[in-house]
């Protein structure tokens, strides 16, 4: 019984890994090969939010897989990485895609600083809805948020993701090193939770 058990364990484990992996291949393709490819701007609209969304689903992806986190709030991390890019709209007043994505230098909303004090504000509205610590929620939205400002970052000087402070660009290795070491971080701390809600059944 012990091996069987263990037997399912490690093919939970692997078939997690599996798809962490799929997922950052697709997002390094998305980033290399779709979004720099997409000449039209609908199609520039629609793929570049598709990868930072698929992003977010890599860093979040094994929490939800072990259960540490259920599909509603996976889902809100996921749309708000997104929902960013409606900065451009502001700063260009208007919903045309031609006008958001003409604008010289994204808005300082797409900066660090603002990601962590966004995070704060939705945490503070969505918290009692679970049964999660505040500045874990934060957590999870400010990550989201800085996984999709420090993208825009990569090889562009044109994102203030620093703000107050000089911005200069993201080194893609760095991002994706640092982006891939947090989903197998929330891979051991999302096992780590599973295993503590059984041994309290």
């Amino acid at each position: 019984m012990y091996f069987f058990k263990q037997f399912q364990r490690d093919q939970k484990l692997i078939s997690c890994l599996l798809i962490i992996i799929a997922g950052w291949i697709l997002v390094y393709i998305g980033h290399y090969y779709i979004v720099p490819n997409a000449k039209v701007p609908i199609l520039i609209a629609l793929s570049d939010p598709t990868v930072h969304g698929l992003v977010t689903v890599c860093i979040f992806f094994p929490l939800l897989f072990y259960k540490a986190i259920d599909f509603k709030l996976f889902s809100y991390v996921v749309i708000v990485s997104v929902l960013i890019d409606l900065d451009h709209a502001v700063a260009a007043k208007s919903f045309e895609i031609k006008e958001m994505l003409s604008l010289e230098n994204r808005p300082i909303s797409h900066s660090l600083l603002f990601s962590i004090l966004l995070g704060l504000i939705i945490s503070f509205f969505v918290y009692k809805a679970y049964h999660i610590k505040p500045i874990l929620l934060t957590y999870f939205f400010s990550i989201a948020l800085a996984s999709h400002v420090l993208r825009d970052a990569i090889d562009s000087n044109n994102t203030p993701w620093a703000y107050p402070l000089n911005s200069f660009p993201i080194s893609a290795i760095f991002y994706f090193i640092l982006f891939i070491s947090l989903s197998f971080i929330h891979l051991y701390f999302g096992q780590s939770e599973r295993k503590e809600i059984k041994e309290s059944e």
